[in-house]
Parts: structure tokens; C-alpha cells; sequence
């Protein structure tokens, strides 16, 4: 028995080694805590993301990469010229990143991040958060188990996890980033619009003061008027114009923004005026824009062009005054008045 001892101590302190050396590698490939954040970072100093596209080990990495910075208070697209990005997309996004919560892992083998499409060289999405240059947050998006949900994995745990985030949420295109209104506030509240259309006479139209102040055309050809209606629907379709991408701050020839489709100079009472200046490419269906308030050219798609342009027509706007209604057959002619009636004769019959 005693011949034994050595033996079993030997394997006593293998199994206390073992257990030892497990306790401090806190093994990577358990899972964390079911229903803790899968973000354990604060996100509200993010100044800065990356969003990159899918990238598999059998094709190389496409060029879909989206950067977004703050900088002095507003988000930008430091790729696409420093265009505006959207500040409400982008907190909308940290908001749904610091709600994320583990539930139970969907795996947690050696081999998992590979076969969920989360691996750090495999991935339908890889968003990275910083704050002041360094990351606070790396999260690999793969495959869907389901819909509005990604199987998801944190840098540095190889547990996959199905969360309430589609790779969708993440665009990897500068246009879903693009703040749309980029262009509003050049034409609200204008109180006069000057149009050149390509081979028309320009036409000027100015808004009266009021509460229900109309529209009114200058210089008014004889027999003719504005109308009302398309007036106003011209006046809300330039407010509501948003911008579909950022081209660059240099103009293009293949751009032809020198001979314009149309130039809409926008006056307010207070402020510079603002000049449009619409184009269409020589290849393509879409339009360019060069807005004299901003460095940017942007471009448009045609179903959003087109309706300004049929809005801006000088036919659609000038229109023939309404011609006298014709007499209907029978109707007394009022502009030639009638005989009057001779009263009768009485004859005396003495």
C-alpha cells in the first residue's frame, strides 16, 4: 500500500496543476453570463466608427467601408468629403449597441466564430467604436438566425450570440449615413424663387406677408396668371428635396453643370441668397446639384429630380386667364337691351 502513495500524490498534484492553470486562463471559450450587456464599454464618449462589409477567407475584401467622426459637435463622413452624417442614425445605433444583451450562447467550440460568419477574417459586418483614438468596442455580425437578428460576437470572446441587431442596421454605403436634409434649410421659409429653365424665359415668384400669403408671379404676361396650386406645390417640392449621395467638391465635365437642366435662386428676408444649380450627366439616370451654400456636389435620383423639374415648368405654372363663359342658346342677351313695349292704343267710339 505504501508503494502507492507516491504514485497517487504525483497524480494529486498533476489534477491541482491542471485546475490551477484553468482558473487563471479564465478559458475564452466559455460563455459570459447569460443577460449581461454584450457591450461592456460606455459608448457616450464614441467619437468615432468603422463599418466594414463582408469579408470571407475565399474572396478578397470589397471596398465597403463607411467611417463616421465627430468633430466640433457634429458627425461627418471624414471618406466622402466630410459630408454631414446623420446625428440621429448614428445615436440611434449606440443606443441599440448599449441595449444588446447575451442570452444563452448559440456555440462556444474553437471552431464557431468560422461557421457564424463572426470570425475576425470572416464576417458579413465588423463594427469598431473608439473613443479619443483608441477602440472601445469591436462587434463581428454574421450569419441571421431569424428576422431583425445577427448571430454576434465581442472581440475578444469566441461565444456567438443571436442579438436583436441585422446586418442591415449597419449600411455599409455613405448614402444610408448621408444626412438628407442637407439641403432644407436653403429653400424653407424663401419668400422668393427665380427659375431658368433650359431654353425658357426665367420666371420670378414672390410670396405676400400674412398668415395666408400666396404666391404671386412678377412681370405677369397679359392674359395670363400664376397658378396657385402648382405655386405652392413648387414651393414645398424644393423644402422637401433630399440629397441621395455626396459626389465630391469638384465639378465634373461628364457632370455638364454648365449648361443646368435648371438654376433656382432661393431669397429670404434675411440671409444671402442661396442658388441651385441642377444637371444632368451625359451617362446614367440620375442628377447632380451644386447648391451655393455648400461645398458638395450631390446627387439625386431621378425620381427625385423629376418631380422638381415638372414643378419648375413655366407651362405648369403660367396659365391662361379663364375665357368668358359662352351665353347658352336661348339666354337673353343682356349686353343689347331689349325694345320697349309700345302701350296700346284705345280708340274712341263717340
Amino acid at each position: 500500500m505504501n508503494r502507492w502513495i507516491p504514485v497517487l500524490a504525483v497524480v494529486l498534484g498533476v489534477q491541482l496543476a491542471a485546475a490551477l492553470a484553468l482558473d487563471l486562463r479564465h478559458d475564452r471559450l466559455s460563455p459570459k453570463t447569460p443577460d449581461t450587456p454584450l457591450v461592456a464599454a460606455r459608448l457616450d464618449g464614441v467619437d468615432h466608427l468603422v463599418v466594414d462589409g463582408p469579408v470571407a477567407p475565399d474572396k478578397p475584401k470589397a471596398d465597403t467601408r463607411i467611417e463616421l467622426a465627430r468633430a466640433k459637435g457634429q458627425w461627418v463622413l471624414p471618406g466622402h468629403f466630410d459630408a454631414p452624417a446623420d446625428a440621429g442614425k448614428v445615436k440611434h445605433l449606440l443606443d441599440r449597441l448599449g441595449t444588446l444583451r447575451r442570452g444563452f450562447p448559440v456555440a462556444t467550440s474553437a471552431d464557431a466564430p468560422e461557421r457564424f460568419k463572426v470570425a475576425k477574417d470572416h464576417y458579413e459586418r465588423r463594427l469598431v467604436a473608439s473613443a479619443g483614438g483608441k477602440p472601445v468596442a469591436t462587434i463581428y455580425l454574421g450569419s441571421s438566425p431569424g428576422l431583425r437578428k445577427a448571430d454576434a460576437r465581442s472581440a475578444g470572446d469566441d461565444a456567438v450570440y443571436a442579438v436583436d441587431l441585422a446586418t442591415f442596421d449597419l449600411p455599409t454605403d455613405a448614402g444610408a449615413w448621408l444626412d438628407a436634409s442637407l439641403l432644407d434649410a436653403d429653400a424653407q421659409g424663401a419668400t422668393e424663387i427665380d427659375l431658368t429653365a433650359a431654353g425658357k424665359a426665367p420666371l420670378t415668384l414672390r410670396k405676400g406677408t400674412g398668415k395666408d400669403a400666396t404666391w404671386t408671379l412678377a412681370d405677369t404676361p397679359a392674359g395670363k396668371h400664376l397658378d396657385a396650386d402648382h405655386a405652392a406645390t413648387l414651393a414645398s417640392t424644393l423644402a422637401g428635396l433630399k440629397a441621395d449621395t455626396v459626389l465630391g467638391t469638384t465639378a465634373q465635365p461628364a457632370w455638364q453643370q454648365d449648361t443646368p437642366a435648371l438654376t433656382v435662386t432661393l431669397k429670404h428676408k434675411d440671409g444671402a441668397p442661396v442658388t441651385w444649380t441642377l444637371s444632368k450627366p451625359a451617362k446614367g439616370n440620375t442628377y447632380v446639384l451644386k447648391s451655393s451654400r455648400h461645398p458638395w456636389y450631390v446627387q439625386l435620383q431621378a425620381w427625385s429630380a423629376r418631380p422638381l423639374l415638372e414643378a419648375a415648368a413655366a407651362d405648369t405654372l403660367v396659365v391662361a386667364d379663364a375665357a368668358p363663359a359662352p351665353a347658352e342658346p336661348g339666354a337673353p342677351d343682356h349686353a343689347t337691351p331689349a325694345p320697349l313695349a309700345q302701350a296700346p292704343t284705345h280708340r274712341s267710339h263717340n
